[in-house]
């Protein structure tokens, strides 16, 4: 399980859980455009635009009807450090390879890294030859579901989305089988309400824009300070 779910609680107090992976796996279809950097002819681009930021995607495909290649690929992203730079992240690299007479037209890319952002890049080196022609990008990702008791009321909350969060422990671990062979009631999600100044440890989150705010905050205090003192100082009498 990622790092990124956090926590369900109802009433204030953390409700244990059993995680079950299962081996379903669904798909979404992402917003992709072409993007080719005209400083590098001899690499396709394209920009992949995910629903949501830290998608647990394991899986990339793609079709094409190019009937011979062999292309190295990459998936990676550009997400932000602390101090609001962007690095490059690499998320799975593949080499795909068609030849005649093969009838495959599916591309497959494993992603083995989660994605920090919502955009990822997907890119192609074509050396001397033509691009090749890609369609019908599909990302795969895997089910898993929370088993958990709770009344009707109050109100069960799912926290999730916070890389810092650890993964919890319960003894109801030793007992998973059991609960896992129980009939169960499925659980309807309402609408997601983010948490924008603090976390679940109570600590304030950051952001780019956040640090800018507090250096430059921080810097005009300084400035008033050097100004106040200076005043304070007694001055020095003319010579002579």
């Amino acid at each position: 399980m990622s790092r990124a779910l956090g926590q369900i609680l109802r009433d204030g107090k953390q409700r244990p859980y059993v995680l079950e992976r299962t081996t379903i796996a669904r798909k979404l279809v992402p917003e992709i455009s072409r993007v080719d950097d005209p400083k590098r002819p001899a690499v396709s681009r394209w920009q992949i635009k995910l629903p949501q930021p830290g998608l647990p995607v394991t899986r990339l495909t793609c079709t094409t009807t190019t009937p011979l290649f062999r292309r190295p690929s990459s998936l990676f992203e550009e997400p932000a450090d602390e101090r609001g730079e962007k690095y490059h992240r690499e998320l799975g690299a593949a080499s795909w390879v068609r030849t005649p007479p093969a009838t495959r037209e599916v591309l497959e890319l494993t992603i083995n890294s989660t994605p920090l952002t919502d955009t990822l890049w997907l890119e192609i080196e074509n050396g001397d030859n033509s691009a090749i022609q890609l369609a019908d990008f599909q990302f795969y990702y895997p089910v898993m579901r929370l088993l958990f008791k709770a009344p009707g009321a109050p109100q069960t909350y799912l926290y999730y989305g916070n890389r810092r969060a650890s993964f919890p422990q319960y003894d109801l671990d030793l007992i998973a089988p059991q609960l896992l062979a129980e009939e169960k009631s499925p659980a309807t999600l309402g609408a997601a309400e983010p948490l924008k100044k603090t976390s679940w440890g109570g600590a304030e989150q950051t952001t780019p824009t956040g640090n800018a705010i507090f250096w430059v905050v921080l810097g005009a205090v300084v400035i008033i300070l050097l100004v106040v003192i200076v005043r304070l100082l007694p001055k020095t009498p003319p010579a002579g």
